[in-house]
């Protein structure tokens, strides 16, 4: 049997606990607030990626260091294809330089974005220059990363034609592209 004891103070002091957000849902979210500026947020999640991810979409250079997150790599990638006005490079740890991002990368510029590796092919840092999405249709493996569909996803809205992204096989993380539709919606 498990007892627990809390005095009045300690009572008093849960009542006023404040839960943070979800990463996962705030990532999506501040893409989706960028790209969309009446939407207000509250209750973003206070995790290290969620706030590179809010800082980098703040920022106003050339080079944008997005450090370990690599949720935000993603995302990002996909947001400055269609939203940049200027090249900007996309950067982050030494050990973000070794994730790869050539799915990513390829379904974007199979769209029409103009994106270069800065070093080594499929891996960042990125150039991303501006370009106009002008392909509305594309085809991925469902088995990849579903960042890399999510990234996709979350700019189809503000693309002229929207896009459709069709998947052949077996979705493998099923629950957060379910959480980005719905988030969408």
């Amino acid at each position: 049997m498990i007892e627990l004891n809390y005095s009045s103070a300690q009572v008093n002091e849960l009542e006023h606990l404040q839960i943070a957000g979800s990463k996962s849902e705030s990532n999506r979210l501040l893409i989706l607030q960028a790209l969309f500026k009446n939407l207000s947020l509250s209750n973003l999640s206070n995790a290290k990626d969620t706030q590179v991810l809010q800082q980098a979409l703040e920022n106003k250079e050339d080079i944008i260091d997005i450090g370990h997150a690599g949720t935000a790599m993603r995302f990002l990638t996909a947001y400055y294809s269609v939203t940049t006005q200027n090249t900007i490079i996309l950067q982050g740890s030494q050990r973000m330089h070794q994730r790869p991002i050539k799915i990513l990368v390829h379904a974007l510029k199979t769209l029409g974005a103009d994106i270069t590796y800065v070093e080594n092919g499929g891996f960042p840092p990125l150039q991303i220059s501006p370009s106009k999405l002008i392909q509305d249709e594309i085809e991925l493996d469902a088995s990849i990363s579903s960042q890399y569909i999510t990234a996709l996803m979350l700019i189809a809205p503000i693309l002229e034609n929207g896009l459709k992204i069709n998947l052949k096989g077996k979705v493998t993380s099923l629950p957060y592209l379910t959480m980005t539709l719905k988030l969408m919606q």
